[in-house]
């Protein structure tokens, strides 16, 4: 081996350490861009409801009254559901 040729396998790890910095930063930029998008759709309203602050204990009933009229389970399958695990297992 010639002594000019010493150092040229650092160099080598040092250029790809470049260039694996360079696509994680580029990837890293790219999945912030994505999520700031997301996060400014996601906080729009979607429904013209406010939010009223509970202060009261009277309030506090009101809401769990509220809560509790809501129906959602009505549309669960527990067959469904089953066979979604059982095709995970």
């Amino acid at each position: 081996m010639k002594k000019t040729q010493h150092g040229i396998a650092h160099l080598g790890i040092l250029l790809l350490l470049v260039i694996v910095a360079v696509v994680a930063f580029a990837g890293y930029k790219v999945m912030q861009n994505n999520r700031d998008k997301d996060l400014s759709s996601a906080t729009a309203p979607t429904s013209t409801n406010t939010v009223q602050t509970i202060q009261t204990k009277s309030d506090l009933n009101t809401a769990e009254a509220s809560l509790d009229s809501q129906n959602i389970d009505s549309d669960l399958n527990p067959g469904q559901f089953d066979q979604d695990v059982n095709s995970l297992l």
